[in-house]
């Protein structure tokens, strides 16, 4: 920090000062905003006059605290793309010029959340760059050439692991899950290097993501042994962040592993958990509408099932909407169609047909967005659910929508979908018998089966 270029020190001061400006405005003072973020009273006054930096997890809780639409994270992430930049002219000298040059932050081209030329060259490919290059491999050789653990890599590596966060659905699953663990075992070596406490916090943040991340791929495949471990691994990672917004995620992460599993219970006392931990913040409703309603609607608990949606649309709408719908297994609130979607299902295990078609007609334009497949294809067969378990039945038609939901996900199978549509298939199966409307769904299935 000492050695960073005079734009970049102003420019930390700036943001500083913009967020004591927003604190302000809303009415905290710096003891009463420093426990929301889970940073001292101290640390909140040296960020606000620019002498200490933080993660961008504190910019994006700052932020959702005080309901900023990113302008904190977006100001943050410009300044570690900058500072990247810095680094690299000072590494790799330009044509015809040995001079290393300062970034000019007033021309600096606004961060798209990529965080920075190398991270932009990631693609929905798993972090593979459009050139063959890995970003981890590239952060690693800058590593290397510092021979010292360099708070921008540490910074740019966290950077990443939210990339691959938001990212998840799109990307190439085998290719993400090879980087995740080259990076999981990457940060283990970091950890042995590292000496200063606010980075090995920094450190066990990402690495916590990405031990979750690689717990809920699992669970995507059904390796639920597998899935468990990673996960038992992120929650102590989180606990050693100290980052209460990361455990409760976790939280929320073993719960959706225990429902796909079957065992309900447990996925019920994990929500609960993670709900103690959540408070009111960014995943209060995920643990409440995914977790809670969703797993006592399997075990017939109606009156809980009523309770968390509505709990879950008052949390909501304690914050901004989310536009779209962010990525299932994100760090930020679940928006109102994500919501939607989840009461949904949980209406369809107690057999409630009205209450499944209203939230689904409301999970559904959001979830015909590009990046929402799964979304899609999940709220298509809780509909077509619904159709079989309703007095007229409409067996035809709700046969042609799982058809189609399936159809939208062939290319990406997760268990999710390949459980919903099995469920489907045996409550038809219990009404009708087997019926040449459900054959094709029967082979589908066991093409999906045989494809694991």
């Amino acid at each position: 920090m000492a050695d960073d270029p005079v734009s970049i020190v102003e420019a930390r001061k700036a943001l500083g000062a913009k967020l004591a400006a927003l604190r302000s405005a809303v009415g905290y003072t710096q003891e009463t905003f420093a426990p929301l973020t889970f940073y001292g009273r101290s640390s909140i006054a040296n960020l606000e006059t620019g002498r200490q930096n933080a993660t961008r997890e504190f910019w994006t809780r700052c932020d959702d605290i005080l309901q900023t639409s990113g302008v904190l994270t977006r100001e943050h992430d410009r300044i570690v793309s900058a500072l990247y930049d810095h680094q690299r002219q000072t590494v790799v000298p330009h044509s015809g010029n040995t001079a290393a040059e300062t970034p000019d932050l007033a021309t600096t081209p606004s961060f798209t959340f990529s965080g920075n030329q190398v991270i932009a060259a990631a693609d929905s490919r798993g972090g593979l760059a459009e050139d063959g290059g890995d970003v981890i491999e590239v952060l690693a050789r800058l590593h290397r050439l510092n021979r010292s653990v360099d708070p921008a890599i540490v910074d740019l590596l966290h950077t990443e692991t939210h990339r691959c966060l938001t990212g998840y659905e799109t990307a190439n699953h085998a290719q993400l899950t090879a980087n995740l663990v080259k990076q999981r075992a990457w940060i283990e070596t970091l950890f042995d290097e590292c000496r200063d406490s606010q980075q090995l916090q920094i450190l066990a943040s990402a690495a916590a993501m990405t031990s979750g991340l690689l717990g809920y791929i699992a669970v995507g495949t059904a390796r639920f042994t597998l899935a468990r471990a990673y996960l038992l691994e992120a929650f102590r990672l989180a606990e050693l962040a100290h980052d209460a917004n990361l455990q409760a995620w976790t939280r929320a992460t073993q719960s959706f592993c225990e429902y796909y599993a079957g065992d309900y219970r447990a996925a019920l006392q994990f929500a609960h958990a993670g709900r103690a931990i959540a408070g009111t913040g960014p995943q209060s409703v995920r643990l409440t509408v995914n977790g809670l309603a969703r797993a006592a609607g399997k075990l017939g608990d109606a009156d809980t099932v009523h309770r968390a949606v509505d709990e879950a649309h008052e949390l909501a709408a304690s914050h901004s909407a989310q536009v779209g719908v962010p990525s299932s297994i994100s760090l930020t609130r679940y928006g109102p169609a994500q919501i939607a979607g989840n009461a949904a299902t949980a209406y369809v295990a107690l057999g409630m047909p009205d209450e499944v078609q209203k939230y689904a007609a409301l999970a559904l334009p959001d979830a015909g967005t590009p990046g929402s497949t799964w979304t899609r294809s999940l709220v298509t067969i809780d509909i077509a659910t619904s159709l079989i378990r309703s007095r007229e039945g409409a067996l035809d038609h709700a046969t042609s929508l799982v058809a189609e939901a399936l159809a939208i996900s062939r290319s990406r199978p997760v268990v999710s979908i390949q459980r919903r549509a099995a469920e489907f298939l045996d409550a038809a199966t219990t009404r009708w018998g087997h019926t040449n409307h459900t054959a094709p769904i029967r082979d589908a299935l066991a093409t999906m089966d045989s494809r694991r």
